[in-house]
């Protein structure tokens, strides 16, 4: 099978997750023991790193994914949305299995089963990083570059490359964005927490490690306790809210009122749009703003099957 090859360099490289959501529609609240009859089923790309490339790609920003998928039919399904989004995969390691989702849509909430077999290698390791030096050659290109924890293998790689490329030019940017669990003592978090120009993370996680309600003061927190330049935070229907110890200010930006046909995804969307604002070199609060707007958008919109329809320029 052929590869893309690359030619033009992107400006934004993502590292990390990805899986094929399988969602499921339900009329009632999920209730233990019931019996449901479905509305619709719908498999569509998820995982962070993934979908946040595909938005951009369907931005019109030049925009790759590296991260693991799987020689089977899902794989093959995620293959074809980068394609139709026009996202570089040419840094893919493809292996023996992908991550499925399944995923339950009712009125009141969400629930997510994630399917990991213990046999799949899903992260990306060491030596994916020196086999494909396509991985090498993107990331020390890039405006910005976007890693999440499951990529923990070669966080390592890329702060070191991030380091050497400042020295002759002015980016990468490094966004680092945490999983809405820390890692068992904050083992991998610690490592690149101070490395990163912007740690992108969601209440849920600022809680457990903080314990401030207060996403300001967990923000700042956050920033004090390892070093981070700048922390911004998901806050659900409320918006975002971030910190930035450079200039000791930070802000809650509201994301106004949404009419909201699904959440699924809205934290991927929300993370595209603030890079999408970053690259037009807007403020903080600007970014944070266009992330709101991404995600409000996707949110209204709902759920599709229809690449064009999801990653759509013109939303």
């Amino acid at each position: 099978m052929v590869e893309p090859v690359v030619e033009i360099y992107p400006q934004v490289v993502t590292f990390g997750d990805n899986c094929l959501n399988i969602i499921f529609r339900i009329a009632a609240p999920l209730n233990r023991g019931a019996n449901f009859e479905m509305s619709e089923v719908i498999r569509r790309p998820g995982g962070n790193a993934l979908v946040t490339a595909l938005a951009l790609s369907a931005w019109g920003i030049r925009t790759a994914y590296s991260g693991v998928i799987g020689n089977d039919d899902e794989g093959q399904i995620l293959r074809s949305w980068m394609q139709c989004a026009g996202v570089d995969y040419s840094g893919v390691i493809w292996r023996n299995l992908s991550r499925k989702s399944y995923v339950i849509l009712d009125p009141a909430d969400r629930t997510i089963l994630d399917m990991r077999e213990k046999s799949m290698k899903a992260e990306l390791q060491v030596e994916d990083w020196h086999e494909n030096p396509i991985l090498e050659q993107m990331a020390r290109h890039a405006e910005v570059i976007l890693v999440d924890k499951y990529c923990s293998a070669i966080h390592e790689k890329i702060i070191t490359l991030v380091k050497e490329t400042r020295s002759i030019i002015n980016h990468p940017l490094l966004l680092y964005r945490t999983g809405s669990r820390s890692s068992a003592g904050l083992a991998v978090e610690s490592r690149i927490f101070p490395e990163a120009d912007i740690v992108l993370t969601k209440r849920r996680f600022l809680q457990e490690i903080t314990g401030e309600n207060s996403p300001l003061a967990a923000c700042q927190e956050l920033s004090n306790h390892f070093r981070i330049c700048v922390v911004v935070t998901t806050l659900g229907s409320e918006g975002a809210a971030f910190y930035d110890a450079r200039s000791d200010s930070g802000a809650v930006v509201s994301a106004g009122s949404i009419r909201t046909a699904t959440t699924l995804g809205a934290g991927d969307f929300f993370r595209a749009g603030f890079i999408l604002g970053l690259l037009r070199k807007q403020s903080l609060i600007e970014a944070c703003q266009m992330g709101n707007l991404a995600a409000a958008r996707h949110c209204e919109q709902g759920e599709s099957d229809d690449p064009s329809v999801l990653f759509s320029k013109e939303v």
